[in-house]
């Protein structure tokens, strides 16, 4: 397609002048589309070939680059008071531990 050709001309470090994606007319709409399936593909839609790969360059590097506004989750803790009733019984035990070592007795937790 001659059209394509010239955008990727235009713009050859685009993620569709590399991807290459399929070109679909519907209904009067462009789609470019790389892909399985709907779920884990890449669609850019417009009224030209050029909108379809603008769409789609557009979405190519929003789903490549992790989005900076999202905070960064950390590892899933227990409620507080949960880890402090298991960290209260720990430091018991451990101070139990450190008071009856004299006698011989054993940590149990």
């Amino acid at each position: 397609m001659k059209r394509a050709e010239l955008y990727f001309a235009a713009h050859p470090d685009s993620p569709s002048a590399v991807q290459r994606p399929a070109l679909i007319p519907r209904s009067g709409i462009w789609v470019a589309l790389v892909g399985q399936n709907i779920q884990q593909s890449v669609i850019g839609l417009g009224a030209t070939v050029e909108a379809a790969l603008r769409a789609f360059d557009s979405q190519y590097a929003a789903n490549a680059t992790p989005h900076l506004s999202k905070k960064p989750r950390g590892p899933r803790l227990a409620p507080r008071s949960q880890s402090s009733r298991r960290g209260t019984k720990l430091a018991a035990a451990v101070r139990s531990q450190s008071m009856s070592q004299s006698t011989g007795s054993h940590l149990n937790i």
